[in-house]
């Protein structure tokens, strides 16, 4: 196989790093003018990229090889790889795609916009039976963004008793009932 052309590699270390893309995606991320060319460039790249079976406009990353490249990143370039990750975020809340959007938003170390993006989901109730992941995410959350949404506390609390993790629970239940009397 020969080498990547320039364009190539820098388009697979801007996409790939995030584990998976679509045309619009890497265009809205990279601000890859020729995305949709770049993207069919890699279907016969002979690298461990696959088309997604669920949708044929995404392609996957073979999550150690993506790992790889967000790792040199991450060394390299990291501004660049909150960067990325921060475009990933909103071009996922845009599209739908809540939990890509808050993994992303986390990622990028925006723990408001992840907490405005799980408020919004959770008055649309778009967030249906995750609640392994939501209590992850909650976690995640600096106390001052709980307060700004303080239905994503009483959440988390609701999130720990279906868990069975009652002291959990009462870590976001405690500051809400004092709240709300």
């Amino acid at each position: 196989q020969p080498a990547l052309d320039a364009a190539m590699a820098a388009f697979i270390g801007g996409v790939g790093p995030l584990g998976r893309f679509s045309t619009g995606f890497a265009a809205a991320v990279l601000g890859e003018m020729e995305a949709a060319f770049t993207t069919r460039q890699t279907d016969t790249s002979g690298l461990p990229i696959t088309r997604d079976p669920n949708d044929e406009e995404w392609r996957i990353v073979h999550p150690l090889f993506s790992a790889f490249l967000e790792e040199s990143l991450r060394a390299d370039a990291p501004q660049r790889l909150r960067e990325m990750h921060r475009a990933a975020a909103h071009w996922y809340a845009e599209h739908d795609h809540l939990s890509d959007a808050v993994r992303s938003a986390f990622a990028s170390d925006d723990a408001t916009f992840a907490g405005e993006l799980l408020a919004r989901a959770s008055a649309a109730r778009k967030r249906i039976g995750r609640f392994r992941k939501f209590a992850t995410w909650a976690a995640q959350l600096p106390s001052e963004v709980l307060d700004r949404y303080p239905t994503l506390g009483i959440e988390a609390a609701c999130t720990h008793a279906a868990l069975f993790e009652h002291e959990a629970a009462r870590v976001y239940a405690d500051p809400a009932r004092l709240r709300f009397n």
